[in-house]
Parts: structure tokens; sequence; C-alpha cells
């Protein structure tokens, strides 16, 4: 359930803070996120990385295909790419990194002041 609002909640403030903010606005707003919400870490690293990566794969796609503009092939033929698809793939497996693990941040931030329950009756 952590892991679903964290993912609902990063697409959301990846689509719509995403234009406003610099891409590590962004990732600050995914580490408070992942910090409030809690959860598993590698949970809230694949929620909030696949959340920013599907952002920022379907995002340029959608203004290419809308467009029909030929920036993203000249865009890859300047970094060597030959195929503007490999580009917004390559954009959304960097998404998927820098969201992932701002929210694997925050999580583990959050868990820096959890006290764990001490057992005294355990063996």
């Amino acid at each position: 359930m952590k892991s679903t609002s964290l993912f609902i909640f990063s697409l959301v403030a990846a689509l719509f803070l995403g234009p406003i903010f610099p891409f590590w606005g962004l990732m600050l707003v995914l580490t408070v996120l992942a910090a409030i919400i809690g959860g598993r870490a590698w949970l809230a690293f694949f929620a909030a990385g696949s959340a920013v990566g599907l952002v920022w794969l379907l995002v340029p796609l959608w203004i290419s295909v809308r467009s029909g503009s030929d920036l993203p092939e000249k865009m890859g033929s300047i970094i060597g790419i030959e195929n503007s698809i490999y580009l917004m793939l390559l954009t959304a497996l960097i998404g998927v990194l820098i969201g992932g693990f701002s929210a694997l941040t925050g999580n583990l931030f959050r868990k820096l002041f959890q006290t764990k329950p001490v057992g005294y009756y355990k063996v």
C-alpha cells in the first residue's frame, strides 16, 4: 500500500512539477515524499524510480509524436545515438536511477530516526 501510494504521488509530482522545477528540485520533493510515506527501502526505490522513468519516457514520446519535430533525431545525432527512441529510453533510465535513489535516500533518512523495539525476552 505504501509503495503504491509512493508510486502515485511520485507520478503526479513528476508530471506536474517536472516542467516547473529543475530535475534536482523534483528529486528533493521525491526525497521528502519517501521520508513521509516510509515503507521498505527497495520498494521505495522501485516505486519512485518507475514512476519518474515512466513520466520521463512517455512525456517526450507524446511531445515528439504530437509535434512531429525532428529535434529528438538531431539531439540523438549530437550524442551519437542514431534512433530517437534510444534517446528517450536513455532518458527514462536516467529518470529511474535518480528518482529511485532520491526515494531511497528519503526512506533511509526516515529510518535513521525510527527506534527499533527492544526484545527483552528474545534468546
